[in-house]
C-alpha cells in the first residue's frame, strides 16, 4: 500500500471541512440598535397596518450557504403591566418568486414559532432546521397571530398615539398586534420590504420609504 498516497487523498478530503470550519459566519443587513426610532405595525392616522405578515429581503453572495440564525428588533414599551410586551409569531424562511419579485415558497418545512415576553432584541437559532440557501436572494417572513395575547389598542388623538392593552384602555379604537417590528436606521439603494395583506397579495411595503428602506431583521449564514 502507498501510505503517502493514502494519506495525501485524505488530506484533500479534509480540505473543505477545515476550511469550513475556519470561516467566520457573514452577517446580513445587520442594523445599529442605538439609532433605531420608527416600528411597523401600529395603526396610525396617517396609515393602517393590515397585514398578516411582513417580510424582509437578503441576498446570499454565494451558493452553498446554510441559515444559522436571524435577529429581529422591536417595539419594547416601558410599562408596570408585564403582559404588555408579550409575544408570539412564527418565522418562516422563503425563496423568491421570480415573477412577483416578493417571497414564494416556504423552505422550511418545520414550523417556527417563537414566543417572547421582554426581549428588544429577539436572535432565533435556525440551526436545527438545516435550511440550505441557494445564490440570490431569499426572504425572512414574520406571520402575526391576531389574536389576544398579541392583542393591542391603539388610542388616537390628534396629535399622539398612545398604546394601551386590553384591560387599561376603555376607548377601543384600532387593535394593533405584536411584534412591532423595528426600521432599520440603514438606507438602502432599494426598498426590500414586503407586507403580504388579508387578500393574500404580497406587495412592496414602502410606508417609511425612501428614507427607510429595511426592516430591522438581520440573518447569519455559514458558507460551505
Amino acid at each position: 500500500m502507498d501510505f503517502k498516497k493514502t494519506a495525501t487523498i485524505q488530506l484533500l478530503l479534509l480540505l473543505p471541512f477545515f476550511y469550513s470550519f475556519g470561516q467566520k459566519p457573514i452577517k446580513l443587513n445587520d442594523f445599529p440598535r442605538k439609532d433605531i426610532f420608527y416600528h411597523a405595525g401600529v395603526n396610525k392616522p396617517t396609515g393602517r397596518f393590515n397585514y398578516m405578515q411582513i417580510a424582509q429581503k437578503l441576498d446570499v453572495p454565494s451558493p452553498g450557504a446554510f441559515l444559522e440564525s436571524i435577529t429581529l428588533n422591536r417595539l419594547i414599551v416601558s410599562t408596570s403591566d408585564s403582559s404588555f410586551n408579550q409575544t408570539k409569531f412564527r418565522v418562516g424562511i422563503y425563496n423568491k418568486d421570480d415573477q412577483t419579485g416578493g417571497p414564494g415558497k416556504e423552505l422550511n418545512i418545520q414550523i417556527i414559532e417563537i414566543e417572547n415576553k421582554l426581549s428588544e432584541n429577539i436572535e432565533v437559532n435556525l440551526k436545527p432546521y438545516k435550511i440550505e440557501l441557494t445564490a440570490g436572494d431569499f426572504f425572512v417572513v414574520i406571520t402575526y397571530t391576531k389574536d389576544t395575547y398579541n392583542e393591542r389598542f391603539t388610542k388616537m388623538t390628534a396629535d399622539s398615539i398612545i398604546l394601551k392593552n386590553v384591560i387599561s384602555n376603555p376607548f377601543r379604537l384600532i387593535a394593533s398586534y405584536q411584534p412591532f417590528i423595528a426600521m432599520s436606521p440603514i438606507k438602502g439603494a432599494e426598498v426590500k420590504t414586503w407586507a403580504r395583506d388579508p387578500s393574500g397579495k404580497w406587495t412592496i411595503y414602502d410606508y417609511f420609504a425612501p428614507e427607510l428602506t429595511d426592516f430591522a431583521i438581520s440573518a447569519k449564514i455559514s458558507m460551505r
